[in-house]
């Protein structure tokens, strides 16, 4: 299997993942194997094992994430910012209205 060929197979069976998340994980790996250097792409893929398992680990990191106190802040602090965004959207069109 090549590197290619091993990060294409990751990516699809991340396919639950959001595709920003699936994109940075495959990026993250992709650079792992260049850090590596050439040549070492047999070490590598014995280093991470079968594709199917990374991405299992990756998912249950990120399931592990999502339930996490500091995602929940993140998402309570975004959630805030969306509001008040739509607020001054909204706002700003019915002042336009007038």
């Amino acid at each position: 299997m090549t590197k290619n060929e091993y990060l294409n197979e990751l990516a699809s069976h991340l396919v639950s993942l959001p595709k920003e998340e699936r994109d940075m994980a495959v990026r993250f790996y992709d650079e792992y194997f260049m850090d590596a250097g050439e040549g070492n792409e047999q070490i590598v893929m014995a280093e991470l094992g079968k594709p199917f398992s990374l991405a299992k680990n990756i998912i249950g990191e990120q399931s592990a994430y999502s339930k996490s106190d500091e995602f929940m802040k993140y998402k309570e602090n975004k959630t805030q910012q969306e509001s008040v965004s739509i607020f001054a959207n909204a706002k700003t069109d019915f002042e336009k209205k007038k």
